[in-house]
């Protein structure tokens, strides 16, 4: 069987890898690197298992992926900077993290299909997608 079918093996190493780098007490970002790429071949081993059930809409993302790419980085600019004017509670923790996660992908799968729509064929030239 290859590595890349025991996926969930791989799913479980990368969470727990750097939890148990952590609480010995020597966690460096090298951990945290190896982990990321066990993670990625983890994701890459459950879109191969499961790619005849994924719905098109998960191929329609994979498109406008390179966008996002390009788009991300300017909205977590403009988040911070509204995080900064706005007096709000500033959550913390695992639960943000995941919130602001979504919320990044969100609004750049929108600005880019909104480019996508405003621009038709030169929106490769702008966002790459």
């Amino acid at each position: 069987m290859p590595l890349l079918a025991r996926w969930y093996l791989l799913l479980a190493t990368s969470i727990f890898l750097p939890l148990l780098v952590d609480m010995g007490g020597f966690g460096t970002e090298g951990v945290y690197l190896i982990s990321k790429l066990v993670f990625c071949l983890a994701v890459f081993g459950a879109l191969y298992r499961f790619m005849r059930v994924l719905p098109p809409s998960i191929g329609r993302l994979g498109d406008m992926s390179f966008g996002v790419f390009f788009v991300h980085q300017y909205v977590i600019a403009a988040m911070e900077r509204a995080q900064h004017k706005l007096p709000l509670i500033r959550p913390t923790g695992v639960v943000a993290f995941l919130f602001a996660a979504l919320a990044v992908t969100a609004v750049s799968l929108g600005i880019v299909r909104l480019v996508q729509l405003v621009a038709k064929h030169h929106s490769r030239q702008l966002v790459g997608a």
